[in-house]
């Protein structure tokens, strides 16, 4: 069965779909910076507290800047490298606006036409799809997708054939790959 999907223009809904979806496998930027500083500051913190009285003994003087001015300076660090991770998380979520589309799935593959060119993509190239209610979204190994909003389908019969092609075809999200 082939499917022509109405000619479509993803919208800011669409568009934060893909990003949610890509990053719900893994934490953002900024959770990773927080997580290993966080866990090399509480490793600092326990040094201080196990080995502050010890070094107290053996040099007063010496002990305090040699244990408290490092975990300043972790916490400095910590704050720039939230600060950066942050505006790495915003620089992913921005998306250009893409050309308007049309999408005829058949059993051999997609084929894709915008206003520039014309791609044909065979099932294989595929490493599974994503099911949710708003679209029908390929992903590649590169982790680039293809979002088939469920308003680009004629109707919902349309929308399952799509969909039983998929399934027969690639893994769900959360599947491991065919091959």
């Amino acid at each position: 069965m082939t499917v022509v999907c109405r000619p479509y223009r993803l919208e800011a809904a669409e568009r934060d779909l893909i990003f949610r979806t890509k990053h719900a496998r893994g934490p953002s930027f900024t959770r990773f910076v927080l997580g290993v500083s966080g866990a090399a500051l509480a490793v600092a913190v326990i040094l201080h507290v196990a080995f502050g009285n010890t070094l107290a003994g053996l040099a007063p003087d010496y002990a305090a800047p040699q244990t408290v001015i490092p975990i300043l300076a972790w916490i400095a660090t910590v704050a720039a490298g939230v600060f950066f991770a942050r505006r790495m998380d915003a620089a992913t979520a921005v998306f250009t606006p893409m050309p308007e589309q049309t999408v005829t799935v058949t059993p051999e593959g997609l084929h894709i036409e915008t206003p520039v060119s014309v791609t044909d993509w065979r099932w294989p190239a595929w490493i599974r799809f994503h099911d949710v209610p708003e679209a029908l979204m390929l992903e590649e190994p590169s982790g680039a997708m293809v979002v088939l909003p469920a308003r680009a389908f004629p109707d919902a019969a349309a929308r399952e054939a799509v969909r039983a092609i998929m399934v027969e075809k690639l893994p769900r999200a959360g599947a491991e790959p065919k091959g």
